[in-house]
């Protein structure tokens, strides 16, 4: 079974992966406020999304 776990991410595209999960975290800083998140931007890139561990975005 762990095998076939394993393999998923070969199986399955980026769109089937996140709806299984979730959605993945965050990536602007719309998305992250929206998951009551607080957003830190970073030099050089987009930035990163700090979530609570009450956060629904989680799941």
């Amino acid at each position: 079974m762990l095998k076939n776990i394993s393999n998923l991410g070969s199986i399955l595209n980026k769109s089937d992966q996140q709806s299984i999960n979730g959605g993945g975290h965050p990536t602007t800083p719309s998305k992250c406020l929206s998951c009551n998140g607080i957003w830190v931007p970073q030099a050089g890139v987009n930035g990163s999304c700090l979530l609570p561990w009450t956060s629904e975005c989680l799941g």
